[in-house]
C-alpha cells in the first residue's frame, strides 16, 4: 500500500503498474544484495567509491508498501543486514577510518541512507531503522557542521554534487526527531535557505553545470519552504523553470542535460538525459504540482516518465541505462550499483504516489493510471477506482465507492496534449474544455457514481528547433515515437528510408504502433513503422520535415519554434 500524501494506493495496474511490477520482479528481487550492497558496508575498507545503497533501499521501501508479501520480507532482511553493519559510534558507510566523511562520495551515500531509514520508520514503524538513522545523523552532523562540509571532496568537484542527498537526509532526521539542529545546519550552514547560483551550461570548471545536483538543491530548498505555498518560487527553481520552458533546456523526450550537465542547443544524441537528472526532474515537478496546482507540472511528469525514464529500463526490468539518447545507439549500464541504477529504481517506486493528491477541497487525479485509491474525507472512507486507457487511448473512467453520500471536489487533469476533452457523470455530459488545466467536479457523490473522461489524441508532428530545426518528431498524447534498429539495417547504416522527408503520420491498429508516410529521394512514398520512445531498439527520433508537415509546437515549451520549411534566419 503506497501513500500519496494521505491517499492510499491499494492496487496499481496499467502501463505504470507494468513498470513498477517489472522493477520488483525483474530487478529488486534479483539483485545480489549480499555481495554488491551489504558486504562493502561490513568490510569498510575502501578509500573511496559509491554503492547507492540508500537509493536502492528507498526503492525497496516503496515496492514493499505497494505489494507487501515477499517485497516486505526482503525489505526487512536487507534493512536488518545493513543496520548490523553500523558501527557503535554511528558510522554507516564503506570507507576505512582515515577517509570517512570527506572522502568524495561518503557523505553522499550517508545522505540517502538517512532518507531510506527515516522512510522505513514513517511507513513501517521500523524502530531499528529509526535508531540507525538517529545514530548516523548524530555521527555525521558534527563532522559537517561549522563549515566542515567544505572539506568534502577536497574542492575537486562542485560542492552540491558531493553533498547530494545530505540536505534532504538531514531534514528527514530533524523532522523525525524534532531536533532543529538538523534544519539549522541545512538552512544556515549549508546555506540552502537562500541558495542561488546561475545555471551554467556544459562541464565548466568543477562541473558547476550538473543538472542532477542543481535540481537536488532546488528540491531541498522547496522542502525548507514547504509552507510558503502562496509565495513566489525560490529564485533557483524559477531559473530552472524558465530555462526548461523558454530557454531550450527541455528536450522532446522530457529529459534534460548532456553529459550530466545543462544544455539548450537541442542536441539529442550522445549522452542525453542522465537518468539521475530525469528522476529529479520528475520529483521536482511533483513538488511544484502540489505547491502550485499548475497542470503543466503533471504534463511534464507524464512526458518525462513515459518517455525518457522508461527508456532507461529494459522491458523485463533487469537492465538500466545511464543515458537515453533520442538519436544513435543506447548502451546498458554494466553495474547494479552506483547512482543512475539507484535513482531509476527510487523514482519508479515513487511514481504511484504522483497519481493523485489531496487538495484543500478534495482530491486531484493527476495521472490516468488504472488503480484503486482510498482517502478519508470528512471522516468517510472514499475509494476511487480508476480505469485508464492512457497512454495508448484517450479514455479513462473513475468510479466512486463510498458507504454513504459524501461531498468533495474531484479535480481531473485536462492534459496540454489533448486537442479536446469531455467529461460525463453517470452518462450525462457536464462540460467540455479547450485548454489545459482542470475539470473541477464539486458535488455530493453518491455510492457507485461514475465519471468518464474522453480526450482527443490524434497523431501529430512536432516541430524541432535549434539543432533540430527543419525536422519533426512524432507524438500521440504523451508518447513520443521513433524508428528502431530494424529500420536502419543490421549494419547500423541508415538506408534512404531512415531519414526521409515526412509528409504525414497515421495510426495503425494496435497499441503503440504508428506508420509515417515518408517521401524518399527516388520519388516513392514509403511506410516507416515507429514504436514508442521507450522501446530499447530505438535509434532515431527526428525526421526531415517538409513545409506544412509539422504545424504543431511542443505545448510544454514557450520558445519560438519556426514552421517546417521556413528559411533559416540570417546568421542562423
Amino acid at each position: 500500500m503506497a501513500d500519496a500524501g494521505g491517499i492510499d494506493v491499494l492496487s496499481l495496474d496499467g502501463h505504470l503498474g507494468e513498470r513498477v511490477r517489472a522493477l520488483w520482479e525483474g530487478n529488486l528481487s534479483r539483485l545480489d544484495w549480499e555481495r554488491d550492497f551489504l558486504a562493502p558496508f561490513r568490510e569498510r575498507r575502501e578509500a573511496g567509491g559509491y554503492i547507492g545503497m540508500g537509493k536502492t533501499l528507498s526503492a525497496l521501501n516503496g515496492v514493499a508498501r505497494l505489494y507487501g508479501g515477499a517485497a516486505a520480507e526482503l525489505r526487512e532482511q536487507v534493512t536488518a543486514g545493513l543496520l548490523a553493519a553500523q558501527e557503535d559510534a554511528g558510522y554507516l558507510g564503506i570507507l576505512s577510518g582515515e577517509h570517512r566523511t570527506h572522502g568524495i562520495w561518503d557523505a553522499h551515500e550517508q545522505g540517502y541512507l538517512l532518507q531510506a531509514l527515516t522512510e522505513a520508520w514513517r511507513w513501517f514503524g521500523d524502530a531499528g531503522a529509526r535508531d540507525g538513522a538517529c545514530r548516523l545523523g548524530a555521527w555525521l552532523l558534527p563532522r559537517l557542521a561549522g563549515g566542515r562540509w567544505r572539506r568534502v571532496g577536497g574542492g575537486a568537484i562542485w560542492y552540491p554534487i558531493v553533498l547530494l542527498g545530505v540536505d534532504r537526509g538531514m531534514l528527514a532526521v530533524g523532522e523525525m526527531t524534532g531536533d532543529r539542529a538538523y534544519r539549522r545546519f541545512v538552512e544556515d550552514d549549508l546555506g540552502v535557505g537562500g541558495w542561488f547560483e546561475p545555471i551554467v551550461e556544459g562541464r565548466e570548471g568543477v562541473v558547476a553545470g550538473h543538472a542532477y545536483a542543481y535540481l537536488g538543491r532546488c528540491l531541498a530548498q522547496l522542502e525548507l519552504r514547504r509552507d510558503d505555498s502562496g509565495a513566489a518560487l525560490p529564485r533557483a527553481t524559477a531559473a530552472v523553470l524558465g530555462y526548461l520552458r523558454s530557454g531550450g533546456g527541455l528536450t522532446v523526450s522530457g529529459s534534460c542535460g548532456q553529459e550530466e550537465c545543462w544544455h539548450s542547443d537541442q542536441r539529442v544524441d550522445g549522452k542525453l538525459g542522465e537518468t539521475c537528472a530525469t528522476a529529479y526532474l520528475i520529483r521536482w515537478a511533483g513538488h511544484l504540482l502540489r505547491r502550485t496546482d499548475d497542470s503543466w507540472y503533471a504534463d511534464l511528469i507524464e512526458r518525462a516518465a513515459y518517455n525518457a525514464l522508461f527508456a532507461a529500463n529494459s522491458p523485463d526490468g533487469r537492465r538500466i541505462r545511464y543515458y537515453s539518447p533520442a538519436s544513435g545507439p543506447r548502451v546498458w549500464f554494466q553495474q547494479d550499483t552506483y547512482c543512475c541504477p539507484g535513482n531509476y529504481r527510487r523514482i519508479v517506486a515513487e511514481l504511484p504516489c504522483l497519481i493523485a493528491r489531496r487538495t484543500g477541497d478534495g482530491l486531484a487525479l493527476d495521472l490516468y493510471e488504472t488503480c484503486r485509491l482510498r482517502a478519508g474525507i470528512d471522516g468517510a472512507a472514499v475509494e476511487l477506482r480508476v480505469h485508464g486507457g492512457l497512454p495508448w487511448s484517450g479514455t479513462a473512467a473513475v468510479e466512486i465507492a463510498a458507504a454513504d453520500p459524501v461531498r468533495f471536489a474531484l479535480r481531473l487533469r485536462r492534459p496540454g496534449w489533448a486537442e479536446s476533452a469531455v467529461v460525463a457523470v453517470n452518462g450525462t455530459e457536464l462540460s467540455a474544455s479547450d485548454g489545459p488545466g482542470w475539470f473541477v467536479l464539486d458535488r455530493t457523490w453518491q455510492p457507485a457514481d461514475r465519471v468518464e473522461i474522453t480526450f482527443d489524441m490524434p497523431w501529430h508532428l512536432v516541430r524541432g528547433f535549434r539543432r533540430q530545426r527543419g525536422r519533426v518528431a512524432v507524438m500521440r498524447g504523451p508518447l513520443l515515437y521513433a524508428t528502431t534498429q530494424a529500420a536502419v539495417g543490421d549494419d547500423g547504416a541508415p538506408p534512404a528510408e531512415a531519414a526521409p522527408d515526412v509528409t504525414a503520420c497515421r495510426a495503425r491498429d494496435g497499441a503503440g504502433q504508428c506508420v509515417l508516410d515518408a517521401d524518399v529521394p527516388d520519388g516513392r512514398r514509403v511506410p516507416l513503422p515507429l514504436v514508442p520512445f521507450s522501446d530499447p531498439r530505438v535509434t532515431e527520433t527526428y525526421f526531415r520535415g517538409v513545409a506544412g508537415a509539422g504545424d504543431r509546437r511542443d505545448f510544454l515549451l514557450d520558445v519560438e519554434v519556426p514552421a517546417v520549411g521556413t528559411p533559416p534566419a540570417p546568421g542562423a
